[in-house]
């Protein structure tokens, strides 16, 4: 068996604890870093998954993690998935919410595959 990818989730809100409770439960992937602006939320979610939290993406772009996860509110998905890219880290978008010009920095940033996601394919 191969190991796990290693997860971070960033966004905690409404979609957010459901995508780190699905991400928990799979073999194939485990979730080591949940990311959200709001401390005791971010604290509550890590404590319930047995993982560590932050309130900063310079955090989640420094760790380990190989994939991330944006479940930011759609206007606000922008700056995660730029950070995690130019960070290196493969990112899975929920919803393809960035602008055609965003979309086209992907391709400067070597390595990181971006992978938008539509709200069919997400569950």
């Amino acid at each position: 068996m191969t190991d796990p990818v290693r997860v971070a989730v960033v966004g905690l809100g409404y979609w957010g604890p459901n995508l780190v409770r699905n991400l928990h439960e799979l073999e194939q992937g485990e979730v080591l870093h949940v990311c959200d602006l709001d401390e005791a939320r971010a604290r509550r979610v890590a404590e319930t998954f047995g993982c560590d939290w932050t309130t900063s993406l310079d955090d989640v772009a420094r760790s380990d993690v190989q994939a991330v996860t944006i479940a930011t509110p759609d206007h606000l998905h922008r700056d995660p998935a730029i950070a995690m890219l130019s960070a290196g880290k493969h990112v899975l978008e929920l919803y393809t919410s960035l602008p055609v010009p965003d979309l086209r920095l992907k391709p400067a940033v070597e390595g990181a595959p971006f992978v938008p996601i539509t709200g069919k394919d997400a569950f």
